[in-house]
């Protein structure tokens, strides 16, 4: 995993919702926030006074071109921030959304090589702390709480609902809207299948010729970790997840590509194989596996989608 450098504070300083508002507390993560790229900054006006970050910055640099050059880049990271969808807002990237390193910020921006060095130091520094060097793509602890939090309200909302209504919506998550969902946490690995359903049965029914205790619930939740996606959109969580499921439902576990168990970690070997391949975009790697699948599928002499 790479590093990349994110805009301290970002959500609470600079984002916005769909109407181009102050976005509050309560509406981080929802569909509020603007989807898109934004159309401005929300930087604060200092008007007459030297803003109190200017201040900081000054007294930390080593030199008066340091603080100068830390000057001129600061806005220039904050536009490259805001140039993303909401899954990336706040980190430094380039237009194909991977980490922005000195070389690119040349470009973007004509300054020196040395200067932007010095300048991304300054700036990272702890008396400043205006960015910061993350893992990218994030993977955190707090990624995966909040993976948790959308898995456990699909695995809830799949007991509330019939089996009719729960395959009717997979189905067409499936068929029609392949998009990147998030990096689960191990600890929401559910041992449960899918109670009241055909599919539920299937489990049980392969749990004695070699399953073991591969469910469909953990099938698709292993693999969305193998495929470190990313975790700020909970709706598209949610249709991998099922997308997910469904392969599990349909695929895995009814022996459509051998034996259940094995079947599976062959998923999550490509899955990581697809992770860690730099010429697939994060967003496409859900799209890229499936794809994969239907050709196994075929070899088997099997098509997506078929039950039993």
């Amino acid at each position: 995993m790479s590093e990349a450098y994110y805009i301290r504070d970002w959500k609470e300083r600079y984002e916005v919702t769909s109407d181009d508002r102050e976005a509050k507390p309560d509406q981080y993560g929802r569909k509020k926030l603007r989807a898109g790229p934004l159309r401005y900054i929300r930087y604060p006006v200092a008007g007459h006074t030297v803003p109190i970050q200017d201040q900081r910055m000054k007294t930390t640099a080593e030199s008066p071109s340091d603080f100068e050059a830390a000057l001129c880049l600061w806005p220039k990271l904050l536009g490259l921030a805001g140039a993303q969808n909401k899954d990336y807002r706040g980190w430094v990237l380039t237009e194909r959304q991977e980490p922005a390193v000195v070389d690119d910020l040349v470009l973007f921006t004509g300054i020196r090589p040395q200067t932007i060095a010095r300048a991304l130091e300054l700036l990272a520094h702890a008396d400043v702390g205006l960015i910061e060097l993350r893992p990218f793509p994030p993977n955190s602890a707090e990624d995966c709480e909040i993976l948790q939090d959308s898995a456990k309200a699909l695995i809830n909302d799949t007991e509330n609902r019939t089996d009719t209504e729960t395959e009717t919506e997979t189905k067409t998550d499936t068929d029609t809207d392949m998009k990147t969902g998030t990096t689960p946490s191990d600890s929401v690995i559910s041992s449960r299948s899918l109670d009241e359903s055909d599919r539920a049965s299937k489990t049980e029914q392969n749990s004695d010729s070699g399953s073991g205790h591969l469910t469909v619930q953990g099938f698709a939740q292993i693999l969305a970790v193998k495929l470190g996606l990313s975790p700020t959109d909970p709706e598209q969580v949610k249709r991998d997840l099922r997308c997910f499921m469904r392969v599990a439902a349909d695929h895995i576990i009814p022996g459509h590509l051998g034996e259940p168990v094995e079947a599976a970690e062959r998923c999550y070997a490509k899955a990581e194989q697809i992770a860690n391949d730099p010429a697939v975009y994060q967003k496409d790697r859900a799209k890229v596996l499936v794809a994969w699948l239907k050709k196994e599928l075929s070899k088997k002499g099997h098509q997506w989608g078929d039950r039993g």
